[in-house]
């Protein structure tokens, strides 16, 4: 049971229209210290090539008007989980749930954050952070439920067990525990 990692997701928000998608992805820039790829693999490195990319290749996927034109994924694993393995992995899960969609990742290693724990870094697991276009470039939105998420967990430690990361799919469902006895119980 100590081999097993425990794969997540959280959203840190939607938003709408160009100037969000640029904030954030500047924001994931900023933070990542260069180590920014999009889903071609391109690096971007500065605020300017965020910029660049999101007014010049991501625009005609937003659109102004609408709630959701960008999320802000990230999955996480334990501590100790192989940084370089966790990558591929990540990479791997965009490019196959993601395909036809833009978006840009970044992996978070604890062990390389120049920010102290107190100021924010350092945290223990590993993690990455994609920014992604919820409309393909042919159209098609992204569904958000939790049977999605459910896939997303599933798909995402398959991809780690290939990348030789004991990863095995966990509901937090299971890992909850009953509620607590009443006074009349």
């Amino acid at each position: 049971a100590g081999h097993d990692v425990e794969a997540r997701f959280g959203f840190h928000g939607y938003g709408n229209g160009v100037e969000w998608a640029t904030a954030r992805v500047r924001e994931l820039v900023a933070s990542a210290d260069g180590e920014v790829r999009d889903n071609t693999g391109r690096l971007i490195v500065d605020a300017m090539q965020a910029g660049d990319l999101v007014q010049k290749e991501w625009r005609k996927e937003l659109h102004s008007r609408k709630g959701r034109d960008v999320m802000h994924l990230i999955v996480s694993a334990r501590a100790g989980t192989d940084a370089p393995a966790f990558e591929a992995a990540v990479r791997d899960f965009l490019g196959d749930q993601f395909a036809g969609h833009r978006y840009v990742f970044a992996v978070h290693d604890p062990a390389l954050d120049p920010k102290e724990m107190t100021e924010g870094g350092k945290r223990p697991h590993i993690h990455a952070h994609a920014i992604v276009t919820m409309r393909s470039e042919t159209g098609v939105r992204i569904e958000t439920s939790p049977q999605v998420f459910r896939g997303w967990r599933s798909l995402m430690a398959e991809k780690a067990r290939e990348q030789g990361i004991e990863m095995e799919l966990t509901d937090r469902r299971e890992l909850a525990s009953a509620p607590a006895y009443t006074r009349n119980q």
